[in-house]
């Protein structure tokens, strides 16, 4: 009697271990995650091993997943480790194709406009504009106060502009700004000198529109975007006015362009408290222990 149990115990545990399997297909070419878990090294990477720096962002273990990194201090960055840059950045070789894909999540109330992260060819707090042949940058921007826009940068100079953007004229219940966590991605997938942006919101596709030609969410410029320096919550040449208040939770950047699906699948991960890296859960440790309950009294019932 005690055979069969155990026998449809290791079955269900090898459904649970498997489902687990899947989710780890999201680590894939995964080149940077911080958790900020660990209140000593917010710039952790727990995907490169290489820590980012940490200037005034605070640590809180009110996260969604875990602990959190809280920007309450105004100028308060986290600067990616140079060591990073090149898995990140699109090479400037004429052409530097590739795709990319940044996500994360953030619990905001701040109205003023924002910058979650900022890429730089220039040394931080250089003269920000175009006018420097050297700027080569993509960043996510918010705006509550124009129709709670989000705003996809892809720049690279002379050519300028944002290849995407989105606001509540697309979809009029769209907001970031109302002290609840919330998931962003984007993704960037660059060939023959254009970059096509797609933008995502707590796990469904945003409506993005180019204010910079006809074709929808894409950019076209020569040069890739080679930079200098990464930062999360603040403009990485320096512009100001535009630092985040609030929290950010399990950043990740992967080297690929992740699908709709697992970016909805990320999203609801983390509604449910399992981040991008897969633990083991609670129903798999338990079944595990069933288990070994179950094959102790089957020995004991054989001895016997």
């Amino acid at each position: 009697m005690i055979r069969p149990v155990i026998h449809a115990l290791l079955a269900t545990v090898m459904a649970v271990a498997l489902a687990a399997t899947a989710s780890a297909a999201l680590t894939d070419d995964l080149i940077l995650l911080y958790e900020f878990d660990n209140a000593g090294d917010l710039g952790a990477n727990s995907a490169s091993g290489n820590s980012g720096t940490n200037s005034g962002v605070a640590h809180t273990g009110s996260g969604l997943i875990g602990g959190a990194s809280d920007w309450a201090a105004d100028g308060a960055i986290i600067s990616v480790a140079g060591s990073d840059l090149p898995n990140i950045e699109f090479a400037d070789d004429g052409g530097g194709d590739g795709s990319r894909t940044v996500a994360f999540w953030v619990k905001t109330t701040e109205t003023a406009r924002t910058t979650f992260y900022s890429t730089g060819g220039i040394p931080y707090g250089s003269p920000f504009g175009p006018n420097s042949g050297a700027w080569r940058s993509y960043s996510l921007d918010y705006t509550p106060a124009n129709f709670s826009q989000l705003e996809a940068f892809s720049y690279s100079a002379p050519n300028g502009g944002f290849s995407a953007k989105h606001n509540t004229k697309d979809n009029a219940a769209f907001t970031l700004h109302d002290d609840a966590w919330h998931h962003v991605a984007v993704t960037m997938m660059r060939s023959g000198g254009t970059t096509e942006t797609t933008m995502y919101a707590d796990g469904q596709l945003l409506s993005t529109v180019d204010v910079d030609s006809a074709n929808p969410a894409s950019k076209s410029h020569p040069n890739g975007y080679p930079f200098v320096h990464f930062t999360l919550g603040t403009n990485a040449e320096g512009a100001a006015n535009q630092d985040l208040n609030g929290l950010l939770d399990d950043f990740g950047i992967w080297n690929r362009q992740l699908s709709p699906t697992e970016i909805s699948t990320i999203h609801s991960n983390g509604l449910s408290g399992q981040g991008i890296i897969p633990e083991p859960g609670s129903l798999l440790l338990a079944l595990l222990g069933l288990v070994g309950v179950a094959a102790h009294g089957w020995r004991r019932c054989r001895s016997g």
